[in-house]
């Protein structure tokens, strides 16, 4: 089972996560600078620039771990969504005999938990 549009996912994340790892790094810059810079005696105002910038960094690092959240979020449900139709134009082309021979109950849940359960497999393997 090849899922559509993977690649360009997977590569949009793996954009997000080397952008979310800058962040970190600058991050770690800011803060170990005026750690530094208190530490050695300075003030907290001569090091306005460095925690002002920590902070919007620290606010754009949240940023791309919500768009990373969306985005397979859309994805996964947009995936989710084909499966389940799949699986009832199946059930309706077969028939009744599918559901005779699976029973009712199986096939109800497997299109509902089932489907459901797939979403957050890909929510794992993709995160």
């Amino acid at each position: 089972m090849a899922l559509p549009n993977s690649k360009k996912v997977m590569g949009m994340l793996a954009g997000l996560a080397v952008l979310q790892a800058l962040f970190v790094i600058g991050q770690t810059y800011m803060l170990t600078s005026v750690i530094t810079h208190l530490w050695s005696g300075g003030l907290i105002t001569s090091q306005l620039f460095e925690v002002a910038a920590f902070f919007i960094i620290f606010s754009a690092r949240h940023g791309v771990t919500f768009l990373r959240d969306k985005l397979l979020d859309h994805y996964a449900a947009e995936q989710a969504s084909t499966l389940r139709k799949q699986l009832l134009e199946k059930i309706f082309r077969v028939g009744p005999k599918i559901v005779q021979k699976q029973g009712s109950g199986n096939m109800t849940t497997m299109a509902l938990d089932g489907i459901e359960q797939v979403e957050n497999y890909i929510h794992l393997i993709f995160f």
